[in-house]
């Protein structure tokens, strides 16, 4: 079985989706309420996409490398 890659032009609003990406950028942000969260840029060769991580931003942040491929679900 040969499983097809789901690019960045492709996916819909709110749509779940799991798929591959490269890792352009992260950022350790604060909400308006002093909680930590992680904004990643995250690209495929259709484009770019933004994403938010919430749920234990600051390891998260000391365990991805910029520039790396990262599985998004």
């Amino acid at each position: 079985m040969k499983l097809m890659k789901l690019m960045k032009k492709d996916i819909k609003p709110n749509e779940l989706i799991t798929s591959f990406f490269a890792l352009e950028s992260m950022k350790l942000r604060k909400s308006k309420n002093q909680k930590n969260f992680l904004e990643l840029v995250m690209q495929d060769k259709t484009g770019k996409i933004k994403g938010y991580l919430w749920d234990n931003p600051v390891v998260a942040a000391a365990m991805l490398k910029e520039k790396s491929i990262i599985k998004v679900k």
